[in-house]
């Protein structure tokens, strides 16, 4: 196995949801068969990256019809709509956000002894698409795309106490159309969460913008350029945890023998199945005298392997030249293909691709 970060990354899935967030960063269009090569991604931190804080209509024809931003629930597109998506990466708790938040964040040794963290700052602080919380329909604050905690007395391979936290939320809520919200309840059924040792580099970086159907697909359907993009200008800007406005997070290594772990307040409960790429997690779920779902796990973490590849289109084997020939739409950014990390299509289109790479992962970025 060539190169691969170190990450602690769990997932929680309300039932009959798939892991694949509601607007994630990749636009889904049909492949371009005609391009000189074929590329594929799948990559950790991909999707926190790539999610902006955002609502967003969902038409009844998807086919024909436009997915659009809302700037707030009262937005015009989205009182006239029957339904929208919203995503979030939930804030801290404080003294005004007592619910739908991260409570705590922490890190255990050998011994056992516990080293809370503290919450630094977003990233980034802001963005055009961001939205109030709504606590009478579960609506969370969307604001910035997590941020960064310290963990005083646990130094990462970087050399500081810095750790990138997010726990991704993303739900829909359904209502009558020419109305505005009243008394509906935002229904949240996914949540993603991860924690990643980082150090800061500043230069030529630049916040990760959200795009709806304003933006054709490359192969001219209605939402196929639905997702997010970023400008910066900075070679490695691939290899970014998360940007900011002039700088952006770089990951590192964990430091050995120590679990991490995070508390999650939810207004409502989730209900379903977890899995993550940690090792030997410990988990608990409780309610709160208000009935919140409090969500609480720590692990260790584990070296995750990637896929980074590109290959000549004219040596696609037959097999994946008919997979990607269907009419079927499949995530893309950039020249690459980006299926995610579960679900029947991702593995189908892996199993696929492993041949063709010799079967080894490549480096993380």
């Amino acid at each position: 196995m060539l190169n691969s970060r170190r990450l602690l990354v769990a997932t929680i899935l309300g039932f009959a949801l798939s892991l694949t967030s509601i607007n994630a960063a990749v636009s889904g269009v049909r492949p371009d068969l005609t391009q000189s090569t074929q590329g594929l991604s799948i990559v950790e931190n991909v999707n926190f990256k790539g999610s902006v804080p955002n609502i967003i209509t969902v038409p009844k024809d998807l086919a024909t019809q436009g997915k659009y931003f809302c700037v707030g629930i009262d937005d015009p597109k989205c009182v006239a709509a029957t339904q929208f998506e919203l995503q979030s990466h939930l804030p801290p708790c404080d003294q005004v956000i007592l619910t739908n938040c991260v409570s705590s964040v922490y890190a255990v040794d050998a011994s056992g002894k516990k080293y809370e963290g503290s919450f630094q700052l977003r990233v980034p602080d802001s963005s055009p698409l961001d939205f109030p919380a709504s606590p009478k329909n579960n609506i969370p604050q969307g604001r910035g795309q997590g941020g960064v905690w310290k963990i005083p007395g646990v130094t990462h391979q970087g050399g500081n106490e810095n750790y990138y936290v997010s726990a991704l939320l993303s739900g829909t809520l359904q209502k009558s159309a020419d109305t505005k919200v009243s008394t509906e309840q935002a229904y949240l059924g996914s949540l993603e969460a991860a924690i990643v040792p980082v150090n800061e580099k500043r230069g030529r970086y630049s916040p990760q913008y959200g795009q709806d159907a304003t933006q054709k697909g490359v192969d001219g359907s209605v939402n196929g350029g639905v997702g997010s993009g970023n400008s910066s200008l900075e070679a490695d800007k691939d290899s970014c945890v998360i940007y900011g406005d002039g700088f952006c997070e770089m990951s590192q290594e964990f430091p050995a023998d120590y679990r991490f772990g995070m508390s999650i307040k939810l207004q409502s409960a989730l209900r379903g199945w977890f899995h993550g790429r940690i090792y030997r997690p410990e988990m608990s779920l409780t309610s709160s005298s208000d009935s919140e779902q409090i969500i609480t796990i720590d692990a260790l973490p584990v070296i995750v392997p990637s896929i980074y590849e590109q290959i000549a289109t004219s040596n696609l084997s037959p097999e994946l030249r008919a997979f990607l020939a269907r009419d079927v739409p499949q995530g893309v950014g950039g020249a690459y293909l980006m299926p995610g990390s579960t679900g029947e299509n991702a593995f189908e289109l892996t199993k696929l691709w492993l041949p063709l790479i010799k079967d080894k992962a490549t480096t993380s970025r």
